[in-house]
């Protein structure tokens, strides 16, 4: 998988046995091995992979409903984030998306990088987590 500019392999990991994500760069010896490779379903791989957002998926935890400004809603309505994102255009040029996630650290950042050009609709938890790294930011500036 080819994730922001980096190169990752989903496969089986027989130390831990389950399905894990590997960053390729990271790779300190890979080897070639006769064994023939572990085949695995590809629901498996779906349901492990595919259901939340970004890199570090897994089960579905939540939506994060999100609401662009009008002059950040032309980049990000032409990103996508996750296959079954939802996104519509408000009237007045603002853009509000939805996506499913699963692993909130990674969806933290990517909201943070926009600052004050998103505001985090939904769920509640989702705009605590936001609210607080915002505040503890401020704080540093203080």
């Amino acid at each position: 998988m080819h994730y922001r500019d980096h190169w990752y392999l989903d496969c089986w990991d027989e130390d831990r046995r389950s399905l894990r994500t590997f960053a390729v760069d990271r790779m300190a010896a890979p080897e070639v091995l006769d064994a023939a490779a572990r085949e695995v379903q590809e629901k498996d791989m779906i349901d492990t992979f595919g259901a939340g957002y970004g890199l570090f998926s897994g089960p579905v935890r939540g939506y994060a409903r999100l609401r662009f400004r009008r002059e950040r809603a032309r980049w990000v309505g032409d990103e996508r984030w996750h296959g079954k994102q939802t996104a519509h255009r408000l009237p007045d040029g603002r853009l509000e998306l939805t996506v499913p996630y699963s692993e909130v650290e990674e969806l933290l950042s990517e909201i943070l990088r926009y600052g004050p050009d998103v505001e985090v609709l939904a769920p509640p938890e989702l705009v605590e987590m936001v609210r607080e790294r915002l505040e503890r930011a401020i704080e540093q500036y203080r």
